[in-house]
This record gives C-alpha cells, structure tokens and sequence, in this order.
C-alpha cells in the first residue's frame, strides 16, 4: 500500500517526459517542414525573341542535384494536335547548370508555352510556368557606350551631352526583327538617387496632349494666324511641322516664315518637327480631321496659375538652344 503512491509518480513523471518529447518531435518536423524549399523554375528568358533558355532550382532537395533527376518538359500550344503533348527539354545544359536551351527550331512566337519540372519518373511535377515569347524578352545591355560633352549652357548649370551606344549583337534590330528603347537616368552623385531623363520629343508629345485635353491646343495655319492676330499674348508656344510636300509648297513656307517673325518678335518659344503625320497622330483624328497639322499652338491657361513640367522643360529647351544661336531647333517624335 506505501509503494502504489510512488509507483503513480514514477508513471506520471515518464507520462509527462514522453509527451514533451512526442511534442519536441513534432515541433522539429514542423520547422524541417517549413525550411524546405521544393524545386522549382527560376524563369524563363529571351535575348533575342528567337530562342531562349529557362532555369530551375533544386531548392533544399539536394538529393536531386545529379543530371536526370528533375526533368523539364514543354507544351507549344501552337503545334498541331497531334504534337501537342508534353516533349522534354531539347538541350539540357552542362551538368550543374540546371537549364535547358530552345534553339530556333523550338522557339515559336504568338504562342503560349507551358513548361514544367518534373521529377524523374515523371511522378511528381513540382512546378509549371506558362507565357508567350514576347513577354520573357531581356535584351542583353547595349554595347559601347559612351558620352561626349558638347557645350556648356550660359548660365553654367546647364549642358549639352551627347550619349552614344550600339545595340548588342544579340539583338536583331537591322532587319526590324526586334525594336529597342533605351530610358536614360541620371544623378548628381553617388549616394543621390537616380532620376530618368525625358527626351524633349516626349515632353513635346506630353505638352501637346495636355494643352489639348484642357482646350488650349489650336491646330492649322490658318487658325494659328488668327490666334497670333487676335490675342498674341495668350500664345505659350508654337510648333511647326513639315511633310515631305514641303519643298514643293511655296506658300507654305511663305506662312512659315511669317509665323517664325512672329515668334521671335514678341518672345513666344518655336520648335520645328519633321513628321507632320506623326504630330496629327498625337492630337487625334484618325478619320484626317486635323489634315493641316502643320502649325500648332499651346495657349497660356486662363487664370495663369498652372504651368505644365513638359512646356517648362521645352522653353528651356528653346532658351539653350537660342543660347546657341539655334532659334529654331528640331523635335524628333518618337514612334510611341
């Protein structure tokens, strides 16, 4: 009878000894768990929207780091029915590349592509990815690039800077194959964040769409001749475009000249554009509504309380370049 108290302690003291154990185990399978990474695919690129490449990671699974033991296959929706199953990676990489290589004969654009990593007996998929060509492009870094200081502005805080690069080889852009545009950033030092520089073709683009949206864009000669005539002072800046008619339009030039005196003479802030089609193709009508883009005007708003950035950046833009003895200088318009 002594002994049966004792004997229930001992029980209860292992009891709660094998429970915290039971629950250490638990908690460390549970943390194993949720340390493991499961392979999967690392993505998918084009350099040249002719063929590309895509790459995986073994994750934690490092038992399956030999060649073989994941294995990627491919869906090209574009194929016929009957070539629409799933084929294996038509050029693995070296061993411990973890990548598979589509040459030209693989790569199809217009198409959508799924792709998945699978174990090696096909098992067990880990992970899928699916995308068109054209939407995994990452042209390599341009080649060649260089600047060259071309003149320093009156003020001494402003400068002309020319910058220079190629396309990579990789890059198919001579043929049209692929189009490629460049953003170009800048800053002030090398703690100072970097800042995007806009090109006064896009800053035009901007101010013309602006001014139209809050009706202060007036299009054609003629109407831009009575707005000069009628309120001159209401004028903010003035854009004159050219077609490839205009060698031949003498009376044309003749406006031209008449409209470039203007401005000069009560200090209204002129460019020239080459593309008088493009220009039409920013403030609007498709159906040839504004046939004469040749001349435009941005009128100051009403309650002169508002400037916008882009003409700020275009009349000094205009201001450098008459510092330059250049009192008409070209815009070019990009084609987006």
């Amino acid at each position: 009878m002594v002994l049966i108290p004792a004997v229930f302690n001992t029980m209860a003291a292992l009891l709660t000894l094998l429970l915290a154990l039971l629950r250490l185990w638990t908690l460390s399978a549970q943390e194993l768990a949720s340390e493991q990474v499961r392979p999967h695919l690392t993505g998918c690129v084009s350099n040249d929207m002719e063929t590309f490449r895509c790459s995986w990671s073994v994750g934690t699974f490092l038992n399956l780091s030999q060649p073989g033991d994941l294995r990627l296959f491919y869906i090209n929706a574009n194929q016929e029915k009957k070539k629409r199953s799933a084929q294996e990676c038509p050029q693995y990489g070296p061993a411990g590349t973890n990548e598979c290589f589509f040459n030209e004969n693989h790569t199809s654009i217009w198409t959508t592509y799924s792709v998945q990593l699978c174990s090696r007996d096909r098992a067990v998929r880990y992970d899928e990815a699916f995308f068109h060509i054209e939407e995994i492009v990452q042209p390599d870094p341009p080649v060649g690039l260089n600047w060259t200081l071309l003149t320093v502005g009156l003020s001494g805080t402003h400068f002309d800077i020319k910058l220079s690069w190629e396309a990579p080889q990789t890059a198919d852009v001579r043929t049209g194959w692929m189009t490629l545009q460049y953003e170009v950033q800048h800053r002030q030092g090398a703690s100072a964040p970097w800042n995007t520089m806009q090109s006064t073709g896009k800053a035009l683009k901007e101010a013309v769409i602006s001014a139209q949206s809050d009706d202060r864009l007036t299009v054609g000669v003629y109407e831009s001749a009575m707005i000069m005539n009628d309120d001159p002072d209401s004028v903010s800046f003035c854009v004159l475009a050219v077609d490839e008619d205009f060698e031949c339009d003498i009376a044309l030039q003749i406006h031209f000249t008449l409209i470039q005196s203007f401005c000069f003479d009560n200090g209204i802030s002129i460019v020239r554009v080459s593309d008088m089609q493009r220009l039409a193709h920013i403030v609007g009508d498709k159906a040839g509504r504004f046939e004469d883009a040749h001349c435009l005007l941005i009128t100051n708003p009403t309650d002169g309380s508002w400037e916008d950035p882009a003409l700020e950046k275009l009349h000094l833009f205009c201001q450098e370049s008459r510092g330059l003895n250049d009192w008409l200088p070209e815009i070019t318009l990009s084609e987006r």
